[in-house]
């Protein structure tokens, strides 16, 4: 009898129970769904501000050099330009990163060059001697020294000709920039 009793029982909380159940999750999974769907738009938008920040950052830097062919010596512009890369390679899209890329290379070349040949020219003008040891620490310095007289104004002179010829091309400049500047303008207006 009370097992007549507990089925009899059973069924409707079972209906019950099991209609409840559908519905919890019915409700869990289009919550779930929607979260992550506003989530997604919300994500999509901050890279979106964030990529659009980058590219000014990227114009601003890259076209300094246009203004003043010298900044390839100078290692702050260059380091500026480094720091870029790992926001670019993580935010741009694949048409700005490898055309900044190929900028960025073709600046990286050019002072690689320039470092070894002003390399050559340090060692052709001067001597690296060891400092003086006062102390008697182990710890010794070498110094430049010049190896003749006017050895340091002939070096000058050497030195500011290397510069100038290896200063970056105005047309090669433009290629870069203007194909940077137009992978940009094409994903902007893209979106």
């Amino acid at each position: 009898m009370i097992e007549l009793l507990i089925e009899k029982l059973s069924n409707p909380i079972s209906e019950i129970f099991l209609s409840g159940t559908c519905a919890f999750l019915g409700a869990y999974i289009a919550a779930y769904f929607g979260y992550k769907k506003s989530h997604d738009e919300a994500l999509g938008a901050q890279v979106a501000e964030r990529r659009v920040q980058l590219y000014d950052d990227l114009l601003n830097a890259s076209f300094r050099i246009r203004l003043n062919r010298k900044k390839l010596f100078d290692d702050s512009y260059l380091t500026g330009l480094y720091c870029l890369t790992p926001r670019c390679r993580a935010l741009a899209k694949e048409e700005v990163r490898t055309a900044y890329e190929d900028f960025f290379n073709y600046l990286i070349t050019l002072r690689t060059e320039y470092a070894t040949k002003d390399a050559e020219l340090e060692n052709q003008f001067y001597c690296h001697v060891p400092a003086c040891d006062y102390y008697d620490t182990e710890d010794t310095e070498e110094v430049c020294i010049p190896q003749y007289p006017g050895a340091e104004r002939e070096y000058d002179h050497q030195h500011q000709t290397l510069q100038e010829s290896l200063l970056p091309n105005y047309k090669k400049l433009d290629e870069f920039l203007n194909g940077l500047s137009n992978a940009i303008n094409s994903d902007l207006n893209r979106g």
